[in-house]
């Protein structure tokens, strides 16, 4: 299990402070198992900068939409628990 997601962000993304083209965006927004996820699929995402250093974090403006429920399915259970 991981700590962490990486985050696909578009090529042109830069540091707000140098104006560097950064890259290396992590979340923990996500299932946390080192995938790969597109920036809209997290509410928030992060990295520094290896210019200047500077942290350069996005957050989502506006919260999700609610979906239905119907829109989700269940996934089959591979953990095990003894109660």
């Amino acid at each position: 299990m991981g700590m962490y997601d990486e985050i696909s962000v578009p090529p042109e993304t830069k540091c707000v402070k140098c104006g560097e083209p950064i890259t290396g965006f992590q979340s923990k927004d996500g299932p946390c198992e080192l995938k790969v996820l597109d920036y809209s699929e997290v509410d928030n995402f992060y990295t520094d900068c290896e210019a200047c250093g500077h942290w350069n974090e996005y957050v989502r403006k506006r919260p999700k939409p609610k979906v239905p429920f119907e829109d989700f399915e269940i996934r089959p259970n591979t953990r095990t628990y003894d109660l």
